[in-house]
């Protein structure tokens, strides 16, 4: 699915964490499964899941203090010009 699916066919904002997964490899891969909402019809939604791999991480910051139990708000998730994602998910 490519980020413009993503951001057509989902509603990102006021989800939750479900998991993040690390891997110190080659790829240095992030998993990050998110429960948010899918659309359906115009203003009509369902619960979903949806699964971000991201590849060949260079740099993750985590700032998290777990009062929200995974609970956010907030979401940008953009493709930046160096052709690189950008995650950012707040409370």
């Amino acid at each position: 699915m490519t980020l413009e699916e993503i951001h057509l066919g989902y509603a990102l904002n006021d989800g939750q964490i479900i998991s993040i997964e690390m891997t110190y490899s080659i790829d240095s891969t992030i998993t990050i499964v998110l429960q948010v909402r899918k659309h359906l019809h115009k203003q009509q939604y369902e619960p979903s899941r949806i699964t971000l791999m991201f590849q060949q991480v260079t740099e993750i910051d985590v700032l998290e203090d777990f009062t929200t139990q995974g609970n956010y708000s907030d979401v940008v998730l953009a493709r930046l010009d160096d052709n690189q994602f950008y995650l950012s998910l707040d409370p």
